[in-house]
């Protein structure tokens, strides 16, 4: 989806108030991408709305080129919630709850922005699901159910969950989930978790994040993320420290795995371009930054490491649309690779891959990080790119549906208020 002029008229004195958590404008180029997809569709479809973005990497959002000068940028890391403004909340609400005022407990600007708003719309991408962990568990609980206590009126939008059969998850979606206005379930495997929850406030809508628009600028900028064309195919390759780490803990060797599939693409005459979509430069490897995996395996397969300074979601989608197949674990490069028509192998962990694929009609794509062998994702790799422009058409064919699913997402919203 391109744009080169949006024609979104500034927020106005007693626009409506719409806070955005979960998700940050820096770091995992994911939770950028329906971020960006998010405010923008927001402010078009509602004009003079205020939006607050609460992230957990404030600083570093500040400085986000193309970043709209009426945004404000609120810090909600994640030891500030949970020791401040998540106990605040709560008392907050109990406080309500007996009559008694409460909004001198709201000392921060983050509880502020919860408060006052007339919509808190949460971003995470992937919620409440068996096997994450506690600590993850908790973040999410804390999270959702702030501005739920502080009696302001929440929508999940698109995202994977479930399934919730332990104890721990289910208790902890029991406390939140059925007091949110809505929850867009992102594909039939979650919407069933959901659904066998018991649960009556969801709705279906495809991932928000469809709906990024992407400029000129942006595509002339992608031209130095990717390789010159060779005999070969252009293959575009998105590794993730998340599926790393899930495989290792499993007994597998990712490094090794993607290092000898890049390998054989070479051997093969293909161009390669590795592509982070979870960045930040001079930290270490994490769940939010896979800049050293991609250095690492550029090292090791000697390809060209990218230049990602200030690169963002819009960029990345078009070098990704540039390419001819992606081969991606990072879940929202898919989304990319789909809403560009590109043909795409998935390297992935969890449900959250195939229900999006299964909407382009290309589970098939996707393999399982579990036992997989080199063999096994280059049989994939060659059964997708083996009639590359019917893939592709397929993929068009079913894009406009999935578009107009995502705007359901900013229809949830827009009914509240």
């Amino acid at each position: 989806m391109t744009s080169e002029s949006n024609g979104i008229p500034p927020p106005t004195h007693g626009g409506p108030r719409i806070a955005l958590i979960g998700a940050a404008f820096s770091a995992n180029m994911g939770a950028a991408s329906m971020l960006r997809a998010a405010v923008t569709a927001l402010r078009r479809d509602l004009p003079g709305a205020q939006l607050v973005v609460l992230t957990t990497y404030p600083e570093a959002d500040r400085l986000e080129p193309d970043l709209p000068p009426e945004i404000e940028i609120v810090d909600l890391r994640p030891e500030r919630l949970a020791l401040v403004d998540w106990p605040l909340s709560l008392l907050s609400g109990f406080l309500r709850q007996v009559g008694v005022p409460s909004d001198w407990l709201l000392r921060t600007k983050s509880l502020r922005a919860m408060a006052r708003a007339d919509v808190v719309v949460d971003l995470a991408g992937i919620s409440f699901v068996d096997g994450r962990g506690i600590p993850t568990l908790v973040y999410n609980t804390m999270m959702t159910s702030a501005p739920v206590a502080l009696g302001s009126p929440v929508v999940k939008m698109s995202q994977a969950m479930g399934p919730l059969r332990r104890r721990s998850t289910r208790l902890a979606a029991r406390f939140v989930l059925p007091r949110l206005k809505r929850i867009a379930a992102r594909g039939r495997i979650t919407h069933c978790h959901l659904e066998e929850f018991g649960l009556d406030n969801v709705i279906d809508a495809a991932d928000v994040a469809f709906l990024m628009e992407t400029s000129t600028s942006h595509k002339e900028r992608a031209q130095a993320l990717v390789p010159p064309r060779g005999a070969g195919l252009r293959v575009g390759i998105v590794p993730s420290q998340v599926v790393r780490q899930y495989q290792e803990a499993d007994g597998g060797d990712y490094m090794d795995l993607m290092t000898r599939f890049l390998l054989h693409l070479e051997s093969k005459g293909h161009s390669v371009a590795l592509l982070p979509h979870a960045i930040q430069s001079g930290r270490p490897a994490g769940k939010m930054n896979d800049l050293p995996l991609v250095r690492e395996l550029a090292e090791k397969a000697t390809v060209e490491p990218p230049s990602v300074e200030n690169v963002g979601p819009e960029v990345l989608r078009e070098a990704i649309a540039a390419c001819d197949v992606v081969v991606t674990s990072r879940f929202h490069a898919m989304v990319s690779a789909l809403a560009t028509d590109t043909p795409t192998v998935v390297l992935g962990w969890s449900h959250k891959y195939r229900e999006v694929l299964d909407q382009f009609d290309q589970a098939d794509a996707a393999v399982d990080y579990r036992g997989v062998t080199l063999d096994r994702l280059v049989e994939t790799f060659n059964r997708v790119t083996a009639d590359l422009p019917s893939r592709r058409m397929a993929i068009a064919e079913h894009r406009p549906q999935v578009e107009e699913s995502a705007r359901a997402n900013i229809e949830a919203v827009r009914v509240l208020l």
